[in-house]
Order: C-alpha cells, then structure tokens, then sequence
C-alpha cells in the first residue's frame, strides 16, 4: 500500500511521464554527463575505437561496449539507532547516491515507546465566555496530570491564555475598562497571549497556577488567539520544548479566531514576523505578548510552518457551534498533525479528549516530508501491525509494536546544481529521518582525461571515448581548423544543417569539417 499526499502523487506521475525516453533522447546527448542524466534508461560507450552510431544509448538497444558507464544509486551508510523509549525511528540518519530518474528504497522502522517524553502546554481562551470553562478546569485539579500519567511517566504540562490585541476596536481602552473590562464583576485586565506555567513535572506547581488564573473580556467575538498560538510555537526556550519529545499545543476556545489582515481594523498593518520570538524570554513567568499593536495576527500558513519547523502537533478543542470553522482549520493543518475534538460547553470533557486525542495521535504513523527541489518522496508500508488505512497511514499501533516502511526518494536533473542535498522527513510525534544524499551526475570515466591527446590530434582534451577540442578546432578528432571559417562558427556544423536546422538531415551522417559524410545507405546531395 502506498502512502502520499494528493500533490506528492500528482508530482510523481509528472515526473515519471517526463523521464520517458527514446532511443533518440539518448542518442541526442554529446558527452556521458548528460546521457546518465538524461534517464536511468541511457547508457554511455567510453571505448576508443567505439563504432556504433551514438555513444549514448537506450538500455533496450544491443551495444557491444567493453568500458560501458552506466552507474546507479543505492544506500552507501546508515546510523544504527536502536529502537527504545528514547527513540521511535529508526534509522535515523542514512546516506545514499541517487542518479536522475532513478528511485532509491530505504528500509525504514517505527515503533511505539512505552514511555515517551510528552509536552502537553494548554492555549486557553480566557474570554468572559469562558468563565465556566475555566472553573471547570480549576475543579479538575491534578485530573490533566493523571490522565497523562497513566500514558506516559515521562511528561511535562504547560499553561497559557489568550484574550485579544490591546486596541480598539478588539476591546474597550477607556482608562476603566482597561482595568476592569467586566461590567458586572471584577475580572482581569485585557491582554494579548499571556504564558503563565513553564513546561514542568511539578503537578502541583501547575495545579495552583491554574487556580490562580482570572477571565478577562473583549469586544467582538472571534478571538485574538492566533497571536499567542504563534508565540507558543516560536518561543522555543520560554516555553521549554524539549529537542526529543513528543509536542502537542492544545488550543481550547469558544470562539472563532483572527487572522492576518484582520488587524487592519485598528490600523496593525505590518505583517507578522516569520520564525521570530517576539517576548521576552529570560523573563519569569507571566510574561505578557507587547507587540500587539505593532504587529498583525500571523496567518495559517505561517503557523503551518512554525508548527512543522518546531516539530509541534497542534490539537484544537472547541464546543460544537464552531465545529465546522474549526474543522476547515485542522484540514489546512492536516500536514503537520493537526486534531480536533469537540468541548462540552463548559469544557467538562478536557480531561477525556486529551486521553483520547493523544492516543489517536501516538497510534497513527504519518509522514510529512520537506520539500526539497528536484527531489520526490514516497512512503510504502511493507508492514503494519495495527490498522492500515484506504490511504496507506497505518494506525492503531499498540506500544512496543514495530511498523516497517520503504522510503523512496526520486530525483530530477535539478539536483545536479548540488554536490549534496539533504532531504528531511518527520515522522509526526515519533521524531525525524534525515537522508543525506550524494547526486550521481558524472561518469566514472570523466577522472581519467588526456588533455592534448594524440587521439586527438593534439588539440583536445581525450575523456569518456571522445574529444573536446581545443578553441578554433573543431571535429571528430579536433582535426579541423576553423580558421577563415564565419566568425563564432567554433563548431563548423551549421554548415551542415538543412533549412530546418537539422544536422545531416537527422541520425543519416555525422558533420566532419562542415561536410556531411553519410552513413551506409544515405548519399549526400549537394
């Protein structure tokens, strides 16, 4: 069964139906770099006295060739990672040649630790509609830690909120109202996204932090989030992220949410930095986001990236009204790992969609490849112990169980620009793969050159069975001067072209000194 996004599939089929090559493709090709890059299917003749009609060939055609170039790729090194409640993959690191058009198969593992570190950081909307919520979570006390306990003995939880940006029209910026936004009860001034709880093992540390928490209140009803889910992700050392982890930032909200371009009700035009920390992060906790005002909501792409370079699985619990919006937000994050859960009202389920959200999450294998130029990744599962999906993600998996995947990777010609390239894959919630790979675009026999070769007449450079002749010679064996030929005809063969610009009227002869000499059954007509 085959495992690839929609695009990835469509890029594959591209690329196969670009690679197909004739005979003639490969008997176009002057010198063995091109032929081996042309196609895996083209084949180079490197001997001196080769007879044949093209030095590059299609593998279907029948050459007797002794010193044929016709290299391939294979898997040249691997890191062997053992597979434990520190590591899910392996191998981690592998190392491979790869030539145009052809397709590498690396044996790939994956399996389900026992003990995993997890970081849980809570994203909550602490709106004045969320007052019940929030209480809520304060009588679930050390329920959170619980629940993750019996997962994983290897975790930390963290807290934030958000409420809205600072200005009007989002809220009410009387002198009175930024202190007390509530008109019927006391409750907390306005802020953007505050962090209040440091990733931590201290359950109660993080239990009374929570009690401490207050709502606040603001004027329209999509809320301000988007600008604190961005900072929860970039503010790497604030929030603690551990590098070998498993990363889940779980949004909790009634409402909906802003977004870039949004800001430009209050005159927040300057668009949200990319892959930029925007707080003050040697500060202890609570640290409140201050450039509210200077910048506009990030937009989801921005936030697909972040979450894909930081390696963070969002989860988004909202209550059924804003299913449908929400819904259409994890399907725009679906290639990073993005769930959705549906809240009660008043948030009084946190505790078991957190347990059942997580496990579907540690249970599911999906890959999510960098893009890389010239580069194509596919994944096969070759064996899956849990469920296998119409859409090849194997699923289900029970800890300790151990699936096996091939990764393909495919090249173009656009990786010949590189002397190496390295192609990432994250395997969601499990950790990374990382293949280092060496593109083959020469041929073994460009090492061995004879510059001013006798075989070529002492004027070009002899390598790979044929000559490249020195500036103002030209021909087979450099054994034509152009001197008092038309100036910047250094090869002489336009004189052999037809009207249509063809030379020797196709494959019929070959060009010697600007004269066509034919090949056996043609005869050139002057």
């Amino acid at each position: 069964m085959m495992w690839t996004s929609r695009l990835a599939a469509l890029v594959v089929l591209l690329f196969a139906a670009g690679t197909s090559v004739s005979a003639q493709d490969c008997a176009a090709q002057a010198n063995c770099g091109d032929c081996i890059q042309v196609s895996p299917d083209c084949k180079w003749c490197a001997d001196e006295d080769f007879e044949g009609s093209s030095r590059c060939y299609s593998s279907s055609e029948t050459i007797t060739c002794s010193t044929e170039q016709n290299p391939t790729g294979g898997i040249t090194g691997q890191t062997d990672d053992v597979l434990d409640d520190t590591n899910q993959v392996s191998p981690r690191t592998s190392q491979i040649t790869l030539r145009p058009g052809e397709t590498v198969s690396i044996p790939l593992s994956v399996q389900l630790a026992m003990n995993y570190p997890l970081d849980l950081y809570l994203l909550m909307d602490l709106s004045a509609s969320m007052r019940d919520d929030l209480d809520n979570l304060k009588e679930l006390g050390g329920g959170i830690a619980e629940t993750i306990a019996g997962i994983t003995e290897n975790y930390r939880l963290g807290f934030g909120s958000f409420v809205e940006k600072r200005v009007s029209p989002f809220v009410r910026v009387e002198p009175s109202r930024l202190i007390n936004p509530c008109s019927n009860r006391v409750c907390a001034s306005p802020y953007s996204y505050r962090h209040s709880i440091t990733l931590t093992n201290d359950n109660q540390f993080f239990d009374d932090s929570v009690q401490e928490q207050v709502t606040s209140s603001n004027n329209d009803y999509p809320e301000g989030g988007f600008d604190g889910f961005q900072q929860s992700i970039v503010c790497k050392n604030m929030i603690d992220w551990r590098d070998n982890a498993r990363h889940l930032l779980l949004y909790i909200s009634d409402a909906g949410f802003h977004f870039a371009g949004d800001g430009r009700i209050a005159g927040v035009v300057e668009p949200h930095p990319r892959d930029q920390c925007l707080m003050d992060e040697d500060m202890e906790p609570p640290v409140n986001y201050e450039q509210y005002g200077k910048y506009d909501y990030p937009s989801v792409g921005q936030i697909r990236d972040h979450l894909r370079r930081y390696d963070i699985i969002p989860i988004f619990t909202v209550v059924k009204r804003r299913r449908s919006l929400y819904l259409d937000l994890v399907e725009e994050l679906s290639s990073v790992g993005a769930e959705f859960g549906l809240l009660e009202s008043d948030s009084s389920n946190i505790v078991n969609l957190i347990r059942d959200l997580y496990n579907r999450i540690s249970q599911r294998v999906v890959f999510d490849p960098d893009n890389v130029p010239g580069l194509t990744v596919n994944v096969q599962t070759t064996n899956c112990p849990g469920t296998l999906g119409a859409d090849g993600i194997c699923s289900d998996l029970a800890i300790g169980e151990k699936a096996d995947f091939n990764i393909e990777v495919t090249a173009t010609r656009e990786i010949c620009s590189q002397s190496s390239i390295t192609q990432n894959i994250r395997i969601i919630g499990f950790g990374n793969a990382e293949v280092q790979i060496t593109p083959i675009c020469s041929c073994e026999c460009e090492e061995n050159i004879v510059e001013n070769s006798i075989l070529c007449n002492g004027n070009g450079t002899f390598l790979c069975g044929i000559c490249q002749c020195n500036p103002g010679r030209f021909g087979e064996f450099c054994q034509c001067d152009n001197t008092g030929q038309v100036t910047g005809d250094t090869g002489n063969t336009t004189m052999c072209e037809n009207s249509n610009g063809v030379e020797c009227s196709g494959q019929r002869g070959k060009c010697v000194c600007g004269v066509c000499q034919c090949n056996s059954f043609f005869v050139r007509v002057t």
